[in-house]
């Protein structure tokens, strides 16, 4: 399945959707704390599809996202934070 990232920012918050066949397979929120820091509050993937990596997607768009904007990840959410210790290769954009 092919799976698309796409980011909803609000003000304050935000959402990072991946969907595969026109359907919604995971989620990731996120809120600003500051000008400069991205806490991530959650990371949820459809029980169908899990195990195909939607979730590491997921944080990896967040990543690319505060890289490109200079901003500094706090993973508060469970999962992301284990990502985040398996991957120290993404540790510069860590808060």
């Amino acid at each position: 399945m092919n799976i698309n990232i796409n980011h909803i920012a609000g003000d304050k918050k935000g959402y990072f959707t991946a969907t595969g066949n026109s359907v919604e397979v995971g989620r990731i929120t996120y809120v600003m704390a500051g000008d400069t820091k991205l806490v991530i509050e959650h990371t949820e993937v459809n029980p169908t599809h899990e195990g195909n990596g939607i979730g590491k997607k997921l944080v990896l768009a967040v990543v690319d996202y505060a890289m490109a904007h200079d901003l500094k990840i706090l993973p508060v959410c469970p999962f992301a934070k284990a990502l985040f210790e398996k991957m120290p290769e993404l540790s510069p954009v860590l808060f």
